[in-house]
């Protein structure tokens, strides 16, 4: 898999889309150091302080039926979870799916999860799967509700 990475850039999802118009071959990533304008659910924004966190988009080809588009997100968001399980102590921590886009640790938002499917026909060709996940951050805008990161939890910074 190709592997793009920016120090800044305005968002990763929208880099993917930029791509895609040209020839590239899939599947590829971009990660970011830095997203000026990280997208969100909906109208929502993504903010995240330069460096401290896990902000990437992976584009693949899923070759799967669009009525059952749910399952990308589903993958997506249960990888998320076994990843962090392998880290926190679940005897502390309550690790929850937030339906169908979000992560969750105890009642605060650790990950979100933003997919966009390009339908071809009934199936899906192409999927835009963006993670930004909270790793080092410890300060966070006031009206972000609930937020957390993996060392506001833990006490530990990751790589």
């Amino acid at each position: 898999m190709k592997l793009f990475h920016y120090n800044s850039i305005d968002s990763t999802n929208l880099e993917a889309q930029r791509l895609l118009k040209t020839d590239i071959k899939l599947p590829f990533a971009l990660i970011a150091d830095y997203q000026t304008n990280g997208k969100g659910q909906g109208t929502n924004s993504w903010a995240s302080e330069e460096g401290l966190n896990l902000t990437c988009t992976f584009v693949i080809e899923p070759f799967i039926k669009a009525s059952s588009q749910y399952l990308i997100t589903v993958a997506t968001s249960v990888s998320i979870f076994q990843v962090l399980n392998t880290i926190l102590d679940t005897n502390k921590n309550v690790i929850k799916i937030k339906w169908p886009n979000d992560i969750y640790v105890d009642d605060n938002k650790i990950c979100g999860i933003l997919v966009a499917n390009k339908v071809m026909g009934d199936s899906i060709n192409i999927s835009i799967i963006g993670i930004g996940l909270n790793v080092n951050q410890t300060k966070f805008s006031s009206n972000i509700p609930n937020p957390t990161s993996l060392k506001l939890i833990t006490k530990n910074s990751y790589d």
